[in-house]
């Protein structure tokens, strides 16, 4: 399967629902991260989807980041590691232990103002582990949440990513990257430099 594809169609449904409430749903992807890969897509988009879902609805402004990279790789195959950071309510760190078991909530009041039943978390935990892989969160109450998780992969036969057809070399050109959001402006400019301009 195509990641970019993968997670690009997972975020399309969610990106209405956070273009609505005014919050910027971000994606990013490593430059070493394999254009192909072989495993499972459809566990690995309802991880996803789990995760920027709950990201989106605890968010009331800022944005939802979902990034990838490469954790480890060798001749068996790659580790990559996806992460959703937000700028929700964040969670309180006597709580953290407790977010992943089945019908759990930071607190019950959580339910009546955002819905959900609280199994979310305990369903994504079980699909990551049958990537092969732990859910993971840092969080800070009032500052956000970062839910990450690895999980492996094999790699086709030919994965390295087919660089983009240049009609001459860009190295060098000097380009200036406007946006009003400073995480996009970051993105473009790190794209930007992986062409060889300087931003």
């Amino acid at each position: 399967f195509t990641l970019w594809e993968t997670v690009t169609g997972t975020l399309k449904p969610l990106a209405l629902l956070s273009r609505k409430k005014g919050i910027e749903l971000l994606y990013e992807e490593g430059v070493d991260v394999p254009e192909r890969l072989r495993g499972d897509p459809v566990r690995l988009r309802q991880a996803l989807t789990n995760l920027v879902g709950n990201a989106v609805k605890f968010t009331e402004s800022g944005c939802v980041r979902v990034s990838v990279d490469v954790a480890t790789s060798d001749d068996d195959g790659i580790r990559l590691r996806f992460a959703v950071q937000d700028t929700g309510i964040g969670i309180r760190e006597d709580k953290l232990d407790r977010i992943f078991g089945a019908f759990d909530q930071v607190d019950g009041t959580m339910s009546r103002r955002f819905g959900g039943t609280g199994l979310g978390l305990a369903i994504t935990s079980g699909i990551v582990d049958l990537l092969g892989g732990t859910v993971e969160v840092d969080s800070e109450v009032g500052r956000g949440s970062t839910f990450s998780f690895e999980a492996d992969f094999a790699l086709p036969g030919e994965h390295k990513r087919p660089s983009a057809p240049r009609e001459r070399d860009l190295s060098g050109i000097r380009v200036l990257v406007v946006d009003d959001y400073e995480p996009n402006l970051r993105i473009m400019e790190d794209f930007a430099e992986c062409l060889g301009m300087v931003a």
